[in-house]
């Protein structure tokens, strides 16, 4: 007797475990399967399914407690594989759960396009990433804002997933794109029309910068300080803490910067940053091939009659755009002395966010690339 006992002791782990075994899918379909299993106790069981592994939001419910389950998983794409795995709860509420298992559903798929997205954007191209279900050539149409000219990269090789490169682009100018892509059978698809301004070329970005924007705020805990201030009307940011270069005293004296585009460039335009609180009323632009004959593009320029933008972190900011059309290799800028706005009666300074410069490239405006 004290045996039996104790055999049935080494058993009973094993009896009051769920198990779930003979996992099998029955009545594979297009559009749907059934999965079968066993558990050795009474159970609901469920079904977790779905394309992708880490993503499974369907599921199939077994009603009432069973030891036999069988559970149809519906909603499916024909010729696509789907993972799935199975979850049983006993009357204790105990959960067990299976591996992740696999099935394909019978037929051809239809043509699906799952993801496309821009993963370079540059100057004068931009790269475009995609994934299908199953292989497809891909080409892209594409125009620029404002141009009656279509054009189109080559069809690519059959590919489930890759990249598609379009090049010989103009700098800081939008263009419409559409990605189409034909099956195996020859069939075209199109994508959704979409829009990417390309990267700016704005060629003062960090060049050498001269003048008396060099002022250490002393009294203001928040600004930052540097060494080279100045330097921040060429470094790209335009943010209340780095990006922005403090002049000297405008009530005693002009203030000033020069930057030096270290090359010739046919310059199509200029963009001038002021903080929105502090800012000169009277400026002018000029330009130089030498740093010694200068030539004034734009003079009596309020920044207060220029555009409103944000800053980085939210600061206000008016910017004026000069064109120009013209080859220089250096740029000055000239604050006329005691023409400015400031919040604060007690500052004596204009507070400059960054000077950009950009060389010619083709504009335009309306297109419709559907056609």
């Amino acid at each position: 007797m004290i045996r039996k006992i104790q055999i049935l002791a080494l058993f009973l782990p094993f009896f009051l475990y769920a198990e779930i075994n003979h996992i099998k899918v029955i009545n594979l379909s297009e559009n749907k399967a059934v999965v079968h299993w066993h558990t050795h106790f009474s159970t609901i069981g469920k079904v977790f399914y779905g394309k992708f592994s880490n993503r499974l939001y369907n599921q199939g419910i077994s009603l009432g407690y069973a030891t036999n389950h069988s559970v149809i998983l519906n909603n499916m794409e024909k010729g696509t594989v789907y993972y799935y795995y199975i979850e049983s709860t006993d009357k204790k509420g105990k959960i067990e759960k299976t591996p992740l298992f696999q099935l394909k559903t019978k037929g051809t798929p239809d043509t699906q396009l799952l993801s496309l997205s821009v993963v370079t954007n540059q100057e004068t191209y931009f790269v475009l990433q995609w994934e299908a279900n199953v292989p497809i050539q891909v080409s892209v149409l594409y125009i620029q804002y404002g141009d009656s000219h279509k054009k189109a990269t080559k069809f690519t090789k059959p590919l489930q997933k890759g990249t598609i490169k379009i090049d010989g682009l103009a700098p800081r100018t939008s263009y419409y794109y559409l990605l189409q892509y034909k099956d195996q059978s020859g069939k075209v698809f199109k994508d959704k029309i979409k829009t990417i301004l390309t990267k700016e070329n704005n060629v003062a970005l960090h060049k050498p910068v001269k003048g008396t924007f060099t002022k250490n705020i002393k009294d203001d805990k928040y600004f930052q300080k540097s060494s080279k201030i100045i330097n921040r009307v060429t470094d790209g940011k335009m943010n209340y803490f780095t990006g922005m270069a403090v002049s000297g005293n405008i009530k005693k004296t002009d203030q000033f910067v020069i930057i030096d585009l270290q090359d010739d460039f046919d310059i199509d335009s200029i963009e001038v940053f002021w903080r929105a609180l502090s800012y000169s009323t009277d400026y002018k632009i000029l330009i130089s091939l030498d740093n010694k004959n200068w030539k004034i593009v734009k003079n009596k320029l309020n920044a207060a009659k220029g555009k409103k933008m944000r800053g980085e972190k939210g600061d206000p900011i008016l910017y004026n755009t000069i064109f120009v059309h013209e080859k220089a290799r250096y740029v000055k800028l000239i604050a006329s002395k005691n023409q400015f706005y400031n919040k604060h009666e007690q500052w004596n300074y204009v507070q400059l966010m960054e000077i950009k410069v950009y060389p010619k490239f083709k504009k335009g405006g309306d297109a419709n690339l559907a056609r």
